[in-house]
């Protein structure tokens, strides 16, 4: 099993962003908002989007790598889509176990 987190798993540029934002699929959480879109590669992609909202630099970086870091360990259980994650206001790197488990919540709901 491969747990690498290549350049070719990431979601880059914000005309992919758009067209996913525009015609993918959207599922809500208290901390996330997922957006699901159709993919034509053998895997699947993932992108993060953290607005200054959420912090200084430093709590959005923290926030992006905890959630490379989950795609990267649980990149095999996820079916060959685009995924992309807006963080909403409200994440707080307090409660790592409790996002976790909604994050795995909102991935199962496939």
């Amino acid at each position: 099993m491969n747990f690498f987190f290549k350049k070719e798993n990431r979601i880059l540029k914000s005309r992919e962003f758009r067209y996913i934002k525009k015609m993918g699929c959207t599922r809500k959480s208290p901390h996330f908002v997922l957006l699901t879109g159709t993919d034509t590669n053998d895997f699947s992609r993932f992108g993060i989007t953290v607005s200054k909202k959420n912090g200084n630099a430093v709590k959005r970086n923290y926030i992006k790598r905890f959630l490379r870091e989950f795609f990267r360990l649980n990149k095999h259980n996820f079916s060959k889509l685009d995924f992309v994650i807006i963080v909403r206001k409200t994440f707080s790197k307090k409660n790592s176990i409790l996002i976790k488990n909604e994050l795995d919540e909102l991935f199962s709901n496939k």
